[in-house]
């Protein structure tokens, strides 16, 4: 016997040296022992997988989660700046609307309106620039016409 068989009964059954059925409860404890340790590693081998798998989407979603709360974060950053940018800019319009009705209270009817006609020269020497514009232009226009008539023949 040069070649040991895997599985020692098998030549019993093809005719080869008997054995005893001491042995042959001996080798199927050892062949359901070995198929045991085969099946538990196996089994082990499949649990360390899915425990792997199982750690694999548990990191997947605590990225997952990790983004999207940053992304929050930033998103209420970006509001809280434009709301604090719309708050001090209405906070300016009102300070530029308190003063103007600041000034615009200060002042009485009288001093605006004095205030206007120092701009433009006071409203009386106004009126009276453009009374005088309007009768040098009249006696103009009268010289012309009695030269004109001057100098044509009267038929």
């Amino acid at each position: 016997m040069g070649v040991v068989p895997l599985w020692p009964d098998v030549w019993m059954w093809r005719g080869g040296d008997s054995m005893s059925s001491e042995q042959r409860q001996k080798l199927a404890k050892e062949r359901r022992e070995e198929r045991a340790r085969y099946i538990a590693a196996k089994k082990a081998q499949w649990l360390e997988k899915e425990e792997k798998a199982r750690r694999l989407r548990e990191s997947q979603l605590e990225d997952r989660r990790r983004k999207l709360e940053e992304q929050r974060l930033k998103a209420e950053k970006r509001r809280a700046m434009l709301e604090e940018k719309q708050r001090q800019k209405l906070e300016k319009n009102k300070e530029r609307y308190e003063a103007a009705i600041k000034r615009s209270t200060k002042k009485t009817w009288a001093e605006i309106r004095q205030q206007r006609w120092s701009w433009a020269g006071g409203l009386n020497q106004t009126s009276r620039r453009e009374s005088e514009f309007q009768m040098n232009w009249s006696e103009v226009q009268t010289v012309k016409h009695s030269q004109i008539y001057d100098i044509l023949p009267v038929t």
